[in-house]
């Protein structure tokens, strides 16, 4: 995102692609075709809102959305089908951050707007995650109670059905001070 922090959002993405990196994420949607055009073809998690309209272009493109809220994902189904695609997607879990997502309190009001997302038509929800709000503090106490929910939500979405492929949390951060919260 903000063009890698100045460094080049192409050039380093080729980079950490040549390193290894199998997934990307960026911040919105002229991100995500800047590194298209660019020549990146890895997967693209846009973490930020996409306007519903734009639904054949992100299946054009193969870009991910994120799922921020139930009303949302009901505008998106409907763009993608009214434009004969699929959009991939993942579910945005908001767990401390404060900012966008599915509130994650109470979990089972949580799980209940997930499901609904999950039987749309029109998008293949491949994973879910969340932003740890303060990981990057090594006193872990926020982070553990964010962590605490989002594995709750997971663990009572797969009792009822629906294992998610992906689930990811971990920012810069996160992988720093809190590797027991690495997931997929």
């Amino acid at each position: 995102k903000a063009d890698a922090y100045g460094h080049g959002a192409v050039p380093i993405s080729r980079h950490l692609c040549e390193l290894g990196a199998e997934f990307l994420a960026v911040s919105n949607l002229e991100e995500a075709m800047q590194l298209r055009r660019g020549g990146i073809r890895r997967p693209i998690l846009i973490l930020g809102y996409t306007p519903p309209g734009r639904a054949a272009l992100l299946a054009a493109n193969s870009l991910i959305a994120a799922l921020t809220e139930g009303e949302y994902a009901r505008c998106l189904s409907k763009a993608a089908c009214d434009a004969g695609v699929t959009v991939r997607c993942h579910v945005k879990l908001d767990t401390g951050m404060n900012r966008l997502g599915v509130v994650g309190r109470p979990v089972e009001r949580a799980v209940a707007e997930i499901e609904g997302m999950l039987a749309l038509e029109g998008l293949q929800v491949e994973g879910i995650f969340t932003h740890f709000a303060a990981s990057n503090w090594e006193d872990g106490d926020f982070t553990a109670r964010q962590f605490e929910t989002f594995t709750e939500v997971l663990g009572r979405l797969r009792d009822r059905g629906h294992a998610l492929p992906l689930a990811h949390c971990c920012n810069s951060g996160g992988v720093v001070f809190h590797p027991e919260c690495e997931l997929d």
